[in-house]
């Protein structure tokens, strides 16, 4: 319950980021959800990312998916170069 009460508040102060990308996708068909491949597509190693999205310009999610797995290898891309890891408020650099 703790896991889920502290993921449904940050889901709800997310709610202007979501109204706000909703309003994007409207006007110009730009999808909230966004593979890497599209935001970097002369980047090889986007091509190569299938478990990890963007939710608009600004959040970068790679959920952990293996059953029993608890953390996980990511490749962050190079702009904006700079990512904070919200579980541990982490800062980390991407790969140039």
């Amino acid at each position: 319950q703790e896991v889920y009460r502290r993921l449904a508040g940050f889901h709800t102060r997310l709610q202007p980021y979501f109204l706000t990308l909703a309003q994007e996708a409207h006007t110009r068909g730009t999808p909230l959800m966004r593979a890497p491949v599209l935001l970097f597509p002369k980047n090889p190693r986007a091509w190569t990312v299938d478990d990890a999205f963007f939710l608009g310009p600004a959040l970068y999610a790679a959920p952990v998916v293996r059953r029993g797995q608890r953390e996980r290898s990511v490749w962050l891309p190079p702009s904006p170069g700079r990512y904070l890891e919200l579980e541990r408020f982490k800062l980390h650099a991407a790969d140039s």
